[in-house]
């Protein structure tokens, strides 16, 4: 007798990208108010700054400006700049991983949210869209959304509805949001927008997104050739231009970007069962869509046997072979073995087996791979003070927009916690006015975390050997105390034989004590890894202690030439007992920054972020002289113990052109 599934995945048999054609607007909440989180007014370098609106209109194909006559768009489009082909979506092109991959420049497989709705084997839990609960939980989110960048550098945000917004992710909010409600007023958000402009300029958010989604309901229930669908975007580009006009008395220089996630295509042929193939359901732990959880790897061969081949309409692989172009390869949460259509077919697992499956399929649906089914492709427009009128862009990938919004309000985005975006500068930097590109021409890039050497100190694998690792031989920060780390091992206190994370010391040692501390250590896997004393360090990162008597644990970067450099750092507690440290840059023998670290604001995942100042924050520019030094250093703090002191850093420093000879 076939095992039975659990009852929460024996209710979703649906494909993950059909059970998903309903629109996020299933996710409903009472009618929505603003909540105000307060992070305090915008930082004094912000001020200045652009302001960058950003508005989804789901499931608004590419082609439908023109083919519906779309005038305030096209208007737009010529204002500024467009994707006329279309703008390419991650895969699956569906609501809640394209939204999400648009504010984190990752791929969903790196930022976690797969799909709308699936299993996590880790957590052995189901993540939902129609769920409250979980889409507010931020622990189910990676990466840093623009919201959270702009907050974690002292400038304020708001949401009007936006995938993970209502989260805690890394312990922030935007400064202004709403809970989902899809009833809410088209015009009404338009509205609410314009009022956040003309708030006064310390508490106006800098960065703001609005949603849409009549566009996308219109095409899942009529097909995306219909009238109705005509008459939602006839009503959509009405409140594009109710903003447009809005942006403009506002005289503020104000950047605005429409896009969508994904586009639309009309479903063909009768509904494909995989259960008619001999897939069986005592195979999987969970089945969501389908997005199949096997409970062996045993069962995933299996699976992956039973339907390799059967059809025309997919293709079926095992997790690991999923062709690179897609990105969906890795993550445990996409299943195994991974059915990707071939065109816009309807795939469930099995016919009758779902007692919420509606009498008929959609007439519209996404989620296929745009390379297959072009109609997956989305629109593009942005226009403002800081992009070119009348350009045109060939298709390209919606995660390249995360650098340029960031690009466009002087976010720092090489130091992220989260690791590297999967978005490149390069596909939109030519949207940019010159002016825009001038001021952040890089020359050089010196990044701590991938220049990081065990073998040599200084690293000679850097170029010009620009990195140290040392320590302070008393507790003054002076250069001349500065002594540089000769012992490197591999291994944590004895009890990381594995190797992960790789320490310099000042001499060599046999655990705590004399020539252990202070120290240098560094994670030198693409994984967070577990120090055995009690702290978590995140890919790339650098984990400092100082010693029980004060000296410092030190990073020292020394200028190749003499220029203007960029220098950015970014320290955070990430010792379980709650990091109580100072931390510092500084140019030569003068102070840049001074801070306390008090609290845990590492990977949540270990820990959750509590304290008063969990992570400190700097980011400036410089003028060096060839052989001058930045010094990054962490001490033992206002409480004069290096007890459960671990603090990370990401650090690096560029060398510019063109930029502005002041400190930001």
């Amino acid at each position: 007798m076939p095992h039975s599934l659990p009852r929460t995945s024996a209710r979703l048999f649906y494909s993950a990208f059909l059970a998903c054609v309903l629109t996020v607007a299933c996710y409903r909440q009472a009618s929505s108010a603003v909540i105000t989180v307060d992070h305090g007014p915008n930082a004094t370098q912000q001020l200045s700054k652009p302001y960058v609106i950003m508005v989804s209109l789901d499931g608004f194909r590419y082609d439908y400006p023109k083919r519906y006559h779309a005038d305030h768009l096209l208007a737009l489009a010529a204002q500024g700049a467009s994707a006329p082909d279309g703008m390419i979506p991650a895969y699956p092109s569906i609501t809640f991983p394209n939204h999400y991959t648009i504010v984190t420049g990752l791929y969903p497989e790196h930022h976690g949210i797969v799909a709308n709705t699936f299993y996590d084997p880790a957590r052995r839990e189901i993540y939902s869209y129609h769920d409250a609960a979980t889409v507010a939980d931020g622990t189910w989110y990676g990466g840093t959304p623009l919201w959270v960048l702009a907050e974690q550098q002292g400038m304020r945000a708001a949401s009007f509805f936006w995938v993970g917004s209502e989260a805690d992710i890394q312990g922030v909010r935007p400064s202004y949001y709403l809970k989902f409600d899809n009833s809410f007023p088209n015009e009404q958000r338009v509205e609410q927008v314009l009022a956040w402009l003309r708030l006064p300029p310390e508490h106006r958010p800098h960065f703001i997104t609005l949603y849409f989604s009549d566009a996308d309901s219109a095409g899942h229930q009529y097909g995306p050739e219909s009238p109705q669908v005509a008459d939602a975007v006839h009503e959509l580009d009405g409140e594009i231009g109710k903003l447009m006009e809005g942006i403009k008395e506002s005289k503020l220089p104000v950047d605005l970007i429409v896009v969508a996630d994904h586009g639309m295509a009309k479903i063909e042929g009768p509904p494909i069962h995989l259960d008619d193939y001999g897939l069986q359901t005592s195979f999987f732990e969970q089945i969501q869509g389908a997005m199949l959880y096997p409970r062996s790897e045993d069962d995933a061969q299996k699976a992956y046997l039973t339907l390799r081949d059967k059809s025309d309409k997919f293709l079926v692989y095992r997790r690991a072979q999923v062709p690179a172009d897609l990105h969906f390869d890795s993550n445990p949460r996409e299943g195994d073995p991974v059915i990707v259509p071939t065109g816009p077919y309807f795939i469930s697992f099995g016919a009758g087996k779902n007692p919420q499956k509606p009498e008929n399929p959609p007439v519209g649906a996404h989620g296929y791979d745009p390379a297959r089914t072009p109609e997956m492709k989305a629109i593009f427009f942005a226009a403002g003070a800081d992009i070119r009128p009348g350009i045109t862009l060939a298709p390209f990938e919606n995660v390249n927009i995360y650098p340029l919004v960031a690009r466009i309000l002087g976010l720092d985005i090489t130091t992220l916690k989260t690791g590297p975006v999967d978005g490149k500068i390069d596909a939109l930097q030519g949207i940019l006015q010159t002016t825009q590109l001038a001021q952040t021409q890089v020359l050089a890039t010196f990044d701590l975390s991938s220049d990081f050497s065990f073998r040599e100190n200084p690293n000679r694998a850097s170029p010009n050997h620009v990195w140290q690792y040392g320590y302070s031989e008393t507790n003054s920060l002076a250069p001349d105390q500065f002594r540089i780390d000769t012992q490197s091992d591999r291994t944590d206190m004895k009890c990381d034989p594995t190797g992960s994370i790789g320490f310099w010391h000042p001499a060599a040692n046999n655990g705590p004590g004399p020539g252990y501390y202070p120290y240098v250590a560094y994670n030198t896997t693409k994984q967070p890894q577990v120090g055995c004393k009690g702290w978590a360090v995140r890919p790339g990162e650098v984990a400092m202690e100082a010693s029980a008597i004060g000296q410092y644990s030190l990073v020292r970067f020394t200028a190749p030439a003499a220029g203007t450099y960029k220098v950015s750092a970014q320290f955070e507690g990430i010792h379980y007992g709650l990091s109580t440290t100072d931390v510092h840059v500084l140019h030569n023998a003068t102070p840049l920054f001074d801070a306390d670290i008090d609290g845990y604001g590492g990977d949540p995942a270990f820990h959750k972020i509590e304290g008063a100042s969990p992570t400190a924050n700097y980011s400036g520019q410089v003028e060096l002289q060839a052989n001058d030094t930045v010094t990054f250093a962490v001490g033992y703090g206002k409480n004069k113990t290096n007890s459960g002191d671990t603090t990370g850093l990401f650090a690096q420093v560029q060398l510019l052109a063109g930029a502005p000879r002041h400190n930001q």
